[in-house]
């Protein structure tokens, strides 16, 4: 084999790694915008679902629990432009691990329950113990995510859940009511089972804010 044919195998071999790189970092910016909508939009819609709290269950002793996660849903769908797309809507929902109500005193839990056909529904209020607050709800949370594991099968024995408290928005936020929203896993969009965010918003200070 001649030299300049060694030069056109390098340069076929040369193009053709530019060619995967390139392909490979566009889709990893593509994830990486898609994680970014996905955040805003779920987090857009745990504002709404506090907005509506802040609106219409000041000053009763019941939260519609409905009511507020029809707004969330109707607002991720419609941030998300699947308002008309059953199938969409359908895997957003599967990606749901929970949505958790926190009221002054105790909390509402939606999730996915075997017990019930394996279906997401609400459980009756939990109160909360003195002093145990940010415990029970960071343990709600991390069995709705066992369970929404042990569904689809991922790898989780590891995982583990805190909430970000601090002493920042969050602890005066669950000072009163506000929701808290889990999802994981994002079929269809590329990363499936990679996709994770928890999404919270206080209804007392999105009253404030306005």
């Amino acid at each position: 084999m001649r030299l300049y044919h060694y030069s056109l195998l390098f340069m076929i071999l040369f193009f053709s790694i530019l060619a995967m790189l390139s392909v490979g970092e566009g889709t990893r910016t593509r994830i990486g915008w898609e994680r970014q909508l996905m955040d805003r939009c779920v987090d857009g819609a745990a504002d709404a679902a506090a907005g509506h709290m802040a609106t219409y269950s000041d000053g009763k002793l019941i939260i519609e629990k409905e009511e507020v996660l029809e707004v969330f849903f109707l607002s991720l769908f419609s941030a998300l432009g699947v308002l008309d797309s059953i199938p969409e809507q359908t895997r957003l929902y599967e990606c749901m691990t929970c949505v958790v109500i926190v009221d002054g005193d105790g909390y509402y839990l939606w999730h996915r329950k075997e017990e019930d056909g394996n279906i997401f529904c609400w459980e009756e209020k939990i109160l909360f113990v003195e002093g145990e607050k940010e415990a029970q709800l960071e343990q709600a949370v991390l069995n709705a995510i066992r369970e929404q594991e042990e569904k689809k099968g991922m790898d989780g024995r590891a995982y583990c859940f805190e909430l970000p408290v601090g002493e920042g928005i969050l602890k005066r936020g669950m000072a009163e009511r506000g929701i808290f929203v889990m999802m994981r896993g994002m079929p269809g969009m590329g990363y499936q089972k990679v996709y994770e965010h928890f999404a919270f918003s206080g209804a007392a200070l999105y009253k404030i804010s306005q």
